[in-house]
């Protein structure tokens, strides 16, 4: 009788590292959901494997995540500007130092690239294209969208995309130095801009 009551309580004991082990993959998912800012991701964690319960909280992490998404608005972007591009952007645009904010007639996020600095206003209530102060600029198309474009004295350049009717964003593209070529700046403008309206929802 003693060998077999053994055999049951042998039996309960892997079933009860089994459960233990599941309460501590169900913690550590609840401990994950409450630091990351996905939280739409998170109920599908849950039922997960523990491994895919492992990267996705590194993913949530990641600037590529939280930065710009497919649902972006300007009126997101108002609140913070630098979430206009991401991990992958930075990369492709030659960004050497990440995006910081600042005033720049209304919240603006700047990047610095090698040769210079780009800044990104959002405006979410208003078309600048049409302002009365830039119908001096060239009047072009970005990806389909209404824009103006021209460079200033110093070699850099503004350029400004409608959104609808009543949206618009603008970049400021400033290169360093005096000797620096102001020919690039209005290209690298409508290569931020065409990024920047790729995440626009």
């Amino acid at each position: 009788m003693a060998q077999g009551d053994s055999e049951p309580g042998s039996r309960r004991r892997p079933r009860w590292r089994t459960t233990m082990a599941a309460a501590l993959v169900a913690a550590s998912v609840m401990v994950a959901g409450c630091g990351g800012e996905g939280d739409g991701d998170e109920p599908r964690t849950a039922g997960t494997t523990p491994a895919s319960t492992v990267t996705t909280p590194a993913q949530a992490a990641t600037p590529s995540t939280t930065v710009a998404g497919p649902a972006a608005t300007l009126a997101e972007l108002a609140r913070q500007p630098c979430r206009a591009l991401d991990q992958q952007d930075s990369g492709k645009l030659g960004i050497i130092i990440e995006g910081s904010e600042t005033d720049l007639d209304g919240k603006s996020c700047q990047w610095g690239i090698l040769d210079g600095v780009v800044a990104f206003t959002p405006y979410p209530s208003v078309d600048q294209t049409a302002a009365k102060e830039f119908r001096h600029l060239k009047q072009i198309k970005i990806d389909g969208h209404r824009a103006v474009q021209g460079t200033t004295a110093r070699g850099g350049c503004t350029t400004l995309v409608a959104i609808g009717a009543r949206q618009s964003f603008r970049l400021i593209a400033s290169p360093l130095g005096e000797d620096a070529a102001g020919s690039k700046s209005c290209p690298r403008n409508t290569t931020f801009a065409t990024a920047i309206l790729a995440h626009l929802g």
